[in-house]
């Protein structure tokens, strides 16, 4: 026979033998496999679980965190919002008080130069004033009162060389001869004057017919 031809045969042969018997049932599992899945499926359980709980305990925290930071910026925004009202009723209270300051100033400038004006007026009369002779500025309304002004002056004029006598022959100036002299020819004259004036007061009360000629 041919080896080819045998070899075919041989194979032929187990193909129908292994056909005739039926397949044979996987064996069971043993206890060690059925404790060691059960284990590794509590176990994965609860590290779910705890994953789970830790998910959740972040996710309350963030949104605690979240919630406070949302009401601070809540209050913030109000407390802007009332901020920028007050702000624009002091800008507005400010641009009024600027137009009263602008007013006032603008009086303060008029009455400024009014009162320089013045002052000015005032200083120019002062120095006309200064030219004149101080005999000129008294003016009677009529002959009794200029007598009487001239009278007034005198007597007044009297009493101070009087004065300045008597502190010469204090210092040792004049003599007392000398002071006595002149007192008594001062005070002739200044009686005469002070009865001038009597005669002129009573002229003009109506006590007297006396009149300034």
């Amino acid at each position: 026979m041919n080896p080819l031809t045998a070899r075919s045969l041989k194979t032929r042969q187990s193909v129908a033998g292994s056909s005739s018997n039926p397949p044979s049932n996987p064996p069971p599992p043993s206890y060690s496999t059925l404790e060691r899945d059960t284990s590794f499926k509590a176990s994965g359980s609860t590290d779910l679980e705890k994953l789970t709980v830790k998910i959740q305990n972040e996710l309350q925290e963030f949104y605690n965190d979240a919630r406070s930071d949302i009401s601070a910026d809540l209050k913030l925004q109000a407390a802007l919002s009332q901020s920028q009202e007050e702000i624009a009723q002091t800008h507005m209270n400010l641009r009024r008080l600027k137009v009263d300051l602008a007013a006032a100033i603008e009086d303060t400038n008029s009455k400024t130069a009014e009162l320089k004006a013045v002052a000015e007026q005032k200083t120019s009369e002062l120095a006309d004033k200064e030219k004149m002779d101080p005999d000129t500025l008294i003016v009677g309304i009529d002959p009794n009162s200029a007598k009487m002004a001239e009278l007034c002056a005198r007597i007044a004029a009297i009493d101070d060389t009087m004065y300045y006598c008597d502190r010469a022959l204090t210092n040792g100036t004049v003599s007392l001869d000398e002071m006595l002299k002149e007192s008594r020819k001062l005070a002739r004259k200044q009686f005469l004057a002070k009865a001038h004036v009597k005669k002129i007061v009573e002229g003009v009360s109506g006590q007297s017919n006396y009149c300034v000629r």
